[in-house]
C-alpha cells in the first residue's frame, strides 16, 4: 500500500479547520459580503433562475449545470489574519482529468489598487464530497480586500466564512469595471479542466481588467437555445464573448442558431463589443472545426454588412493555430492551465483593441 504523499512531503498537507477555536463564522448571504456571478437561491447558489430552466428540454442539462458555481465569487474586506471557509455541498465530481481543487475547491485573491493577487486555496478533502472545511493564514496583520472564487464543477448550498473574533468586516469597494463581462459557451467556458477556480480564462481576464464577470458556460449543453440567449441578452454587460460551437450537435444546428443568438444580444445591447470565436483546439483532426469556423465567420460578415462596427471575429484557425499541437489541453479538448492562460492572452488583446476604437 502506497503511503499518503503528505507523509513523505509536508508541503502536500492541506490545512483543515481542526483546532481553529478563535473564529466567528458568518453566512456569505449576509451583509456586508457581496455575491458576484451567482443567484443566491434559498436552497443553493445558481447561475440561472430556476423557472428559466424548468421545462423538460433544459432541466436535465442546463438545469443541472447552472447549479455549478463557475464564476461565482464573494467579495469583502477584513483585517483578520486567518480566513476560513466552511462550504456545504450537495456532492462533488471527482474527474480523472481535472484537479479536485478546480472542480470542487475555492481560491482566495487579494485586491489592492485594482490588482488581484493569489493568496491561497481552500482544498477539498478527497474523502469528503459534501463539504469544504479549510483555512489560510496571512503572515502580516492588516486590512485586505478579498475575493473568494467558487468551484467550477460543483454545486454549493451554503458558504460560511470564518474570521478572528475581533476582526473587522466591511464592504468590498467594487471592481473598476462594475458592469460585468459576460461569457457564453461550452465546458471550456465553464472552466474544464482548470486546476483551480482562479485559473479559468474568465477569472484571469477579470484580474487583468479588474472587472466583474458572469460565466454562462454549460458543459456539453450550450446550444444557442432561444430561451437561454434571450435571458443572456437581458443581462447587464460591458462586453460579450460568444463561443459555443463545440456544443452544437451539428454544423447545421450551429448554422440555424448562431446568427439568431448574436442578434438577440445585439438588439438588447447596441453598442457593446461582441466577440465571436470558435473552439481553441482547431488543430485537432478529430473534429469539423473548419466548417464550424465558416458558420461563425458568416455571422461576423453578415453583422458587419448590416453596419455593426462593434463585432469582432477571433479567428481560432489563426490565433490558436498550435493550441492542440503544443499540449494546451488535458485530453485533446479541454484546456490545461497553460491553455487557459493562452486563451486569456488572446482574448485580452482583443478586448484591449476594441477598447481603443
Amino acid at each position: 500500500v502506497m503511503p499518503d504523499l503528505s507523509q513523505l512531503d509536508p508541503n502536500f498537507i492541506t490545512r483543515s479547520l481542526d483546532g481553529e477555536t478563535d473564529l466567528v463564522f458568518r453566512s456569505v448571504r449576509e451583509d456586508p459580503f457581496e455575491i458576484h456571478g451567482l443567484i443566491a437561491a434559498p436552497d443553493r447558489f445558481r447561475r440561472l433562475p430556476e423557472d428559466l430552466v424548468a421545462d423538460a428540454n433544459l432541466v436535465t442539462g442546463i438545469g443541472e449545470l447552472c447549479k455549478h458555481t463557475a464564476g461565482g465569487r464573494v467579495c469583502f474586506r477584513t483585517d483578520s489574519d486567518t480566513i476560513a471557509v466552511y462550504a456545504v455541498m450537495p456532492g462533488m465530481y471527482l474527474m480523472p482529468h481535472m484537479a479536485f481543487l478546480g472542480s470542487g475547491g475555492f481560491d482566495l485573491y487579494e485586491r489592492k489598487d485594482g490588482r488581484q493577487t493569489y493568496t491561497g486555496s481552500f482544498i477539498p478533502d478527497k474523502n469528503n464530497h459534501e463539504s469544504v472545511r479549510a483555512a489560510v493564514t496571512f503572515g502580516e496583520h492588516r486590512e485586505r480586500e478579498l475575493i473568494l472564487e467558487f468551484p467550477l464543477y460543483s454545486g454549493v448550498c451554503e458558504v460560511y466564512i470564518g474570521l478572528k473574533k475581533d476582526a473587522s468586516l466591511t464592504r468590498f469597494s467594487g471592481y473598476t469595471r462594475k458592469v460585468p463581462m459576460v461569457f457564453y459557451g461550452s465546458s471550456i467556458t465553464q472552466g474544464g479542466c482548470a486546476s483551480a477556480p482562479g485559473t479559468s480564462y474568465e477569472a484571469i481576464l477579470s484580474r487583468r481588467f479588474d472587472s466583474d464577470y458572469l460565466n454562462m458556460g454549460f458543459s456539453g449543453n450550450a446550444k444557442g437555445e432561444k430561451k437561454i440567449m434571450d435571458y443572456i441578452a437581458s443581462l447587464p454587460m460591458s462586453l460579450f464573448f460568444y463561443d459555443y460551437d463545440y456544443n452544437a450537435p451539428s454544423v447545421e444546428h450551429l448554422q440555424n442558431t448562431h446568427y439568431a443568438g448574436y442578434r438577440a444580444v445585439r438588439d438588447a445591447h447596441p453598442d457593446i463589443p461582441i466577440f465571436v470565436c470558435g473552439r481553441p483546439n482547431f488543430g485537432n483532426p478529430e473534429n469539423d472545426a473548419p466548417a464550424r469556423r465558416a458558420v461563425i465567420r458568416s455571422t461576423y460578415d453578415r453583422a458587419r454588412a448590416e453596419g455593426d462596427h462593434h463585432i469582432y471575429f477571433i479567428d481560432n484557425a489563426e490565433v490558436f493555430r498550435t493550441f492542440y499541437e503544443d499540449g494546451c489541453t488535458v485530453d485533446g479538448c479541454h484546456p490545461n492551465d497553460h491553455g487557459f492562460f493562452r486563451m486569456a492572452d488572446v482574448f485580452a488583446e482583443a478586448i484591449a483593441s476594441a477598447s481603443e476604437e
